[in-house]
Parts: C-alpha cells; sequence; structure tokens
C-alpha cells in the first residue's frame, strides 16, 4: 500500500513540474511587461558578444564596460535581439536605453538602429581617427 501511494505522490510531482520546465525553454508563452519602472538612455553603444541563455541575451555594449543583460520575455524584445545581431554583423552601433536599476548585470529596456547620420559620424570619429 505505501508502495502505490509513494509511486503517486511521484507522480503527481512530476505532472505539476511539467509546466515549469516546458516554460523555461518556450520564452515567448510567459510574456510579461515593465512599463511601471523608469529607463534612461545610454547613448549610442556598439553591441558585442552576444550569449544567449535561457531567457535572456547576455552583451557587452561598448565604450561601456558594464555587463549588459535582454530578458527575451519581455515584449518586443524579440524584435530587439534582431536589431542586436543585425547590427554586429553589420558593426554598426545602436540606441540602448535600461531600466533604472541597482543590480548587475544591467537589464536593456529597449534597442533602436542608429541613423544613417549616426553611423556616418561614428565611423569618422571610431574607425578612421582624426589626428
Amino acid at each position: 500500500m505505501k508502495k502505490i501511494q509513494y509511486l503517486l505522490l511521484v507522480l503527481t510531482l512530476s505532472v505539476a513540474g511539467l509546466p515549469a520546465c516546458n516554460r523555461k525553454h518556450h520564452a515567448a508563452r510567459a510574456t510579461i511587461t515593465k512599463d511601471h519602472l523608469p529607463i534612461q538612455y545610454q547613448g549610442l553603444l556598439m553591441p558585442g558578444s552576444l550569449r544567449l541563455k535561457n531567457d535572456s541575451v547576455f552583451m557587452a555594449l561598448y565604450p561601456s564596460a558594464t555587463l549588459y543583460y535582454l530578458d527575451l520575455r519581455l515584449k518586443s524584445s524579440t524584435r530587439y535581439h534582431t536589431v542586436l545581431k543585425q547590427a554586429v554583423r553589420a558593426n554598426a552601433p545602436v540606441h540602448a536605453w535600461v531600466f533604472i536599476e541597482n543590480k548587475s548585470p544591467v537589464e536593456v529596456a529597449k534597442i533602436e538602429p542608429a541613423s544613417g547620420y549616426e553611423l556616418k559620424k561614428w565611423n569618422k570619429t571610431w574607425i578612421t581617427p582624426q589626428r
């Protein structure tokens, strides 16, 4: 009788834990918003070394020394991730906004591509330094 009770307990716990495991690997199912948190403009930054881990993309945004991450569960974050990948491929800077929180790594709130004028100015300054 105890073996049957133990088996039923294990079966119940495994069925209860299945949705939690499934949510971990499917970020689109758990879309959240953070509209209430204030954001701050970080400026024109160069993305690099994108690393995807679970529901987040960790990255460096140069010339800043801070580690940043983008939560893929947030609304519009897949679009921001696409912009980041395109910018890395094109070696182009992006506009970055972050959530104002005291934690490390810093969470990215919004990413936008740079305009044509800004790209020309960036390339003059960073790729061909003035003498």
